[in-house]
């Protein structure tokens, strides 16, 4: 058990140890400043609240995805989060997506190749 412990708490010192991400969004920025987005590495608790079944049982698509971790990991400047659930419908209705997937793409996966869609990582994670 002892080693268990050690192995548990080296992993989460690790984890605690990380440097926050960031990315400048200028079409969000403020008297010419980009808006600076920053998170953390990902925990398997948010990956679940990002990739859960949405309420009628359905898979989400790459959207939804997209708009979920914006909302989960997304801070501002000050580490304090910029978007909560009550943001889903302005954020999937009212707020260019090309530039949520440029956010989300970088927080989900750092960037996606080339010719890679959501979708298809969507999908390759749904399948294993």
């Amino acid at each position: 058990m002892a080693k268990l412990k050690a192995v548990l708490d080296a992993a989460a010192a690790h984890y605690a140890g990380q440097a926050a991400k960031s990315l400048d969004v200028p079409e969000w920025g403020i008297a010419g400043k980009p808006l600076k987005i920053s998170w953390m590495p990902w925990t398997v608790a948010e990956r679940n609240k990002v990739y859960r079944r949405n309420e009628d049982g359905s898979t989400p698509d790459g959207g939804v995805i997209q708009v979920r971790a914006l909302i989960v990991k997304a801070r501002g400047e000050n580490g304090s989060k910029l978007f909560d659930e009550m943001d889903e419908h302005a954020l999937t209705h009212k707020v260019d997506s090309d530039v949520v997937g440029r956010i989300a793409n970088a927080i989900l996966y750092g960037a996606l190749p080339a010719g890679t869609s959501v979708e298809g990582v969507v999908d390759t994670e749904k399948n294993g």
